[in-house]
């Protein structure tokens, strides 16, 4: 943490860049989260009191376990201040002297390189089979109708000949599949 502290704020600023304001649209979301933060710390602290509630107690851990945390935190801040602002030790110097515990380290641990191949790998594996799905199921499906359409209105153009015999004759036939249709349904 105190790496980018010492390189952001006391380091040498980089020529490609000027310093500049955020725009409006990243600071105003950020003055609503701040806001709603500090309304919803105010109303758990109203809501614990007015219900009688208690603030959870944690045991102390001792003594030497404060000063074991404070000692370490200070030693990390003063090995980054020696390293990344008064440059005792060059960074690439360290990286050449611990070799694979620095590029482990550089690495984030492969945490990046796990996660791309066990999560992500699961979630290509999945999109790739819905994608497969829609293609082979559901565009088919699509076509199908598509065609089934088509082929009904050719049936239906072949019936339309302007001959008012045919649709005298169409309309019979419509009318006794309704009535046994309707008879079906009233006898069962």
């Amino acid at each position: 943490m105190f790496r980018l502290v010492f390189s952001v704020y006391f380091g040498k600023p980089e020529e490609e860049h000027s310093p500049h304001e955020s725009p409006p649209n990243m600071t105003v979301p950020l003055v609503v989260l701040s806001l709603l933060s500090i309304g919803a710390g105010y109303a758990a602290h109203y809501f614990v009191n007015r219900l009688g509630g208690e603030v959870p107690h944690v045991e102390h851990g001792g003594l030497t376990v404060l000063l074991t945390s404070i000692i370490f935190g200070l030693g990390g801040i003063l090995l980054a201040w020696a390293i990344y602002s008064r440059e005792v030790v060059k960074p690439s110097t360290l990286d050449k002297a611990f070799g694979p515990l620095s590029t482990y380290l550089h690495r984030k641990w492969y945490c990046d390189e796990i996660y791309d191949h066990t999560v992500l790998a699961l979630v290509r594996t999945a999109t790739s089979v819905v994608k497969g799905i829609d293609r082979l199921v559901i565009d088919d499906a699509a076509h199908m109708l598509g065609r089934f359409s088509r082929w009904l209105g050719f049936v239906f153009r072949q019936m339309h000949s302007g001959s008012v015999q045919v649709y005298v004759f169409t309309m019979a036939i419509a009318l006794l599949v309704l009535i046994f249709i309707f008879n079906l349904i009233r006898f069962s």
